[in-house]
């Protein structure tokens, strides 16, 4: 996608700027009874690791992203280095499927304040394992004469992305084969591929 020089960035949330991983594991821990390996070192789909339905991962995911621990997740790896771009963007999006109830999305704000201040200037929420197809060709129609950048460890959304023309970069997870795409396994490395494009 060629532009005028502008650049856009929509960039993922959970375990690209902050560990929500390792939350949700001390969670489930805690209060349903967990006790296998982290999971973060666990390739296996939440509703295997838990041994329940879907539905039912949802509803834990639910309860772990409406208490306190959701607003004070920690920095993923180095995504303060994330701060170095602010002025290599125009401007920063987040797309996130953490639930989009006024709870949630005042948790993932105030987080998002201490975390990675002014850092991402639009944030948009969606349900729980929604894909961000709309959400990305929205960002695309309204930003037609720019170069558009997206870091994010789900890989069909990234798929989904590339197909429509954007950079999509797969920030590397124990969760996703990233299927030959280019793939990054921190930010530091994120930063150092956009630049020299």
């Amino acid at each position: 996608m060629s532009g005028n020089g502008s650049k856009i960035l929509i960039v993922d949330i959970d375990d690209v700027v902050l560990d929500w991983t390792a939350s949700f594991d001390k969670y489930i821990r805690k209060f349903h009874g967990y006790d296998g390996v982290p999971l973060g070192e666990n390739p296996k789909r939440l509703p295997d690791i838990l041994n329940c339905s879907r539905e039912k991962v949802i509803s834990i995911m639910e309860e772990h992203n409406t208490s306190s621990r959701f607003k004070n997740l920690k920095n993923f790896k180095d995504s303060k280095e994330l701060l170095l771009l602010n002025t290599y963007f125009e401007k920063v999006y987040s797309i996130t499927s953490c639930g989009k109830s006024d709870q949630i999305r005042q948790n993932r704000l105030e987080n998002l304040m201490v975390a990675i201040p002014c850092f991402i200037d639009e944030l948009i929420c969606l349900d729980f394992y929604e894909h961000k197809h709309e959400e990305i060709i929205e960002i695309i129609n309204n930003h037609k004469d720019s170069e558009i950048y997206m870091l994010d460890d789900n890989v069909i959304d990234i798929e989904f992305a590339i197909s429509k023309g954007v950079n999509g970069i797969v920030y590397k997870s124990a969760f996703y084969d990233s299927k030959g795409l280019i793939t990054v396994n921190s930010c530091k490395e994120f930063i150092r591929y956009i630049k020299s494009e």
